[in-house]
């Protein structure tokens, strides 16, 4: 069988090739290859679609945030690639930066997804599929989150007036403990984001996780796809839940006291500082049949346990410390409360926090690092296939990020691994591989890495001293130089 008869029936049968004998990076490559359609005219044809794929993917891991960048990078490295990528023709042809956005556009948005999955979800899942327990502490929390790109947002003309346009929204499954996005939708309105809740929720495999979100989606419907996706939720409740919110606010603010008589009210208390601030942070979980009214235990029946989290905050300025401030939010969860567990308390709190992960981490690093808030465009094609691209690079960069051993007590920065990768596509490469090989310990031994202080210098061994034998014999050369040594030991003894 020829090879495009081989690829036509390893998609025909919905394949994605395993080549145990190569490495991951080219399996990348070749499912990219065999996966993606390429509508372009044959005959006008200079590199592959998989060829293009993996160039975009590097240069933005090497922070290229835009198809001029990416242009420049490959005209920089264009030798590079011939070597390392199996397809890659030998050309000095450079396509232009209008045509690098043009092949994104192409990009069959299903297909496209299908390569993410592959290489980017599934692994994730198929670790968290690997566990049994179901103590809180061991499950993964998935936050789902809309991100505004603002470059997308216009102004329009109502009535004489001008008026904001809000551009689209990318609502992101993200991995918080594994640090990586698994997967993503994008929306044109705010309203849209519980839909695509669903949607995701659908699409990756979320057994035996936690899942969290804002207040704005949390309705029975997306409840209930959390729970026929046979994971947990603890999502964020406000007012415009009405009557829910009332109720929950009443059980905490009037009847904690006679919750607490009757023992049923979890609790627990942290206390942290930083960035500048001290924080106490209290939690208070009831089980939703005390804390709610049978009418609302009907409607919000996947309901089993309200939760109220009280930050206290105070300020450092000067050496000295502020007034404090206190703030409290509510949430609901279908976990019900184990009053077995003297730490249960605890381990709601810090999935409370883990929660925060997806904007303080990823929003950040995608708006800050790869610049995904300046997309000029609303080709809803381009901004949904070009954001898939920038999510790679982030869980690429994000995976060395986790993986590489402490510096300090600390992790290293994401942006000194960007700045590192820069103008440097053999680094890139390095992430790359790492992250399909899910193996860092070629970055262990970088001499990049290590001049840059992103990894420590390996020990040296010390080499042990050789000491003659007594056979050798006292008119040896080496007998003679190892009894001036010792005689000079025992002078300086005595």
């Amino acid at each position: 069988m020829n090879q495009a008869l081989f690829q036509a029936a390893l998609k025909d049968a919905g394949c994605f090739p395993r080549f145990v004998s190569e490495s991951e990076l080219t399996n990348f490559e070749r499912c990219l290859e065999i996966n993606l359609d390429d509508p372009r005219d044959p005959s006008k044809i200079v590199y592959p679609l998989h060829v293009i794929g993996v160039i975009i993917l590097t240069a933005r891991v090497s922070g290229c945030n835009n198809c001029e960048e990416i242009r420049i990078y490959w005209e920089d490295h264009l030798d590079f690639f011939k070597k390392h990528l199996y397809d890659c023709p030998n050309e000095d042809y450079i396509p232009s930066a209008q045509t690098i956005r043009r092949v994104q556009t192409i990009l069959d948005i299903d297909n496209l997804t299908k390569v993410y999955y592959e290489f980017f979800s599934k692994p994730a899942v198929a670790e968290e599929e690997k566990k049994t327990s179901t103590d809180i502490q061991d499950k993964e929390v998935h936050a789902i989150d809309g991100q505004n790109l603002r470059g997308t947002n216009t102004q329009i003309v109502v009535d004489g007036k001008l008026k904001n346009k809000p551009g689209y929204d990318i609502v992101s499954l993200y991995a918080t403990r594994a640090g990586i996005c698994l997967s993503q939708v994008t929306v044109d309105t705010k309203n849209q984001e519980s839909k695509a809740i669903i949607e995701l929720l659908k699409a990756v495999c979320v057994v035996n996780t936690i899942i969290t979100w804002d207040a704005l989606n949390t309705h029975v419907s997306t409840l209930e796809a959390v729970i026929n996706a046979q994971a947990d939720f603890v999502v964020v409740v406000k007012a415009n839940q009405g009557y829910l919110f009332e109720e929950i606010t009443d059980a905490f603010d009037i009847g904690l006291q006679a919750f607490e008589a009757q023992g049923v009210v979890s609790s627990a208390t942290s206390i942290g500082k930083g960035h500048g601030r001290i924080e106490q942070r209290t939690i208070e979980i009831l089980p939703a049949e005390y804390a709610l009214s049978k009418e609302q235990n009907r409607k919000w029946k996947y309901i089993k346990s309200v939760i109220r989290v009280t930050n206290e905050r105070a300020e450092i300025r000067g050496g000295e410390v502020t007034e404090p401030t206190t703030e409290s939010h509510y949430y609901i969860s279908s976990i019900e409360v184990d009053f077995t567990d003297n730490l249960f308390a605890q381990k709601m709190l810090r999935v409370i926090l883990d929660r925060w992960k997806i904007e303080g981490v990823q929003h950040f690093s995608l708006d800050v690092l790869f610049e995904q808030d300046y997309l000029p465009l609303r080709n809803q094609q381009y901004i949904r296939n070009h954001s898939f691209f920038t999510k790679m690079a982030y869980n690429v960069v994000s995976y060395v990020r986790n993986n590489l051993p402490l510096i300090r007590g600390e992790k290293v920065a994401l942006s000194a691994l960007v700045r590192t990768a820069k103008n440097n596509p053999s680094i890139s490469f390095e992430y790359i591989k790492a992250y399909f090989n899910k193996d860092v310990s070629a970055l262990l031994t970088n001499e990049k890495m290590i001049r840059l202080g992103l990894v420590k210098a390996p020990k040296v061994e010390e080499v042990e001293e050789i000491i003659p034998q007594e056979n050798l014999g006292n008119d040896t050369k080496l007998a003679l130089f190892f009894n001036s040594r010792k005689n000079k030991a025992r002078k300086t003894k005595s």
